[in-house]
């Protein structure tokens, strides 16, 4: 198993928010549970009653990680691979029979959603801090957390951006904290083209 993921967006249903994914790539397949509150920590509890959350009939399908993305959708990596296993583990002469690196050249993601629909791009690579501080609410996950190393990387600018030295209009320099414990700071030049 691997891919552990809790999804944190919502392009899928209510049920499936604060759900835990797994990636089996042996059996081709992701597993969800449903999480509960159990004291001071959760208690899972399978997803799907006689069946798994996604699988595959494709014997290549290989998904090995999710993630919740920006549209709110979960995302599934599939390595895509006609074999798994690692070649030290089969015998040599059962790799006689297929070509163990078939499919290294390949490889898939796929978006999962709820109903189809027009998905908001959210825009937060350009937002000004107020629009940054309003995401912090968003449903999804994703913009949220996102929204927050935004806001954090600008206040950092914001209170370490000194003036160019005189003659120079291409130039900002940024003391960036880089070991907070002993209060030392790396300066970054950023150049610009005019």
């Amino acid at each position: 198993a691997c891919g552990v993921h809790v999804y944190g967006g919502d392009a899928l249903p209510e049920e499936y928010r604060g759900s835990h994914f797994v990636c089996e790539p042996v059996s081709n397949l992701v597993h969800r549970d449903g999480l509960e509150p159990a004291g001071a920590s959760y208690a899972a509890r399978r997803g799907e009653k006689g069946s798994e959350f996604l699988t595959s009939t494709d014997h290549w399908f290989r998904p090995v990680n999710c993630a919740t993305g920006p549209d709110g959708a979960l995302y599934v990596v599939d390595m895509y691979r006609e074999v798994i296993e690692h070649p030290e583990w089969i015998p040599e002469h059962v790799q006689k029979h297929f070509d163990v690196r078939s499919g290294m050249d390949r490889g898939r993601i796929w978006r999962v959603v709820g109903a189809p629909g027009k998905r908001s791009r959210p825009g937060l690579a350009r937002a000004d801090s107020e629009s940054l501080v309003s995401e912090l609410s968003h449903a999804n996950a994703w913009r949220r957390g996102t929204a927050q190393r935004r806001e954090m990387g600008l206040s950092i600018i914001q209170k370490n951006v000194r003036p160019a030295p005189d003659g120079v209009d291409d130039q900002i320099q940024i003391a960036i904290p880089i070991d907070i414990r002993k209060d030392r700071a790396s300066r970054v030049q950023l150049r610009t083209r005019n």
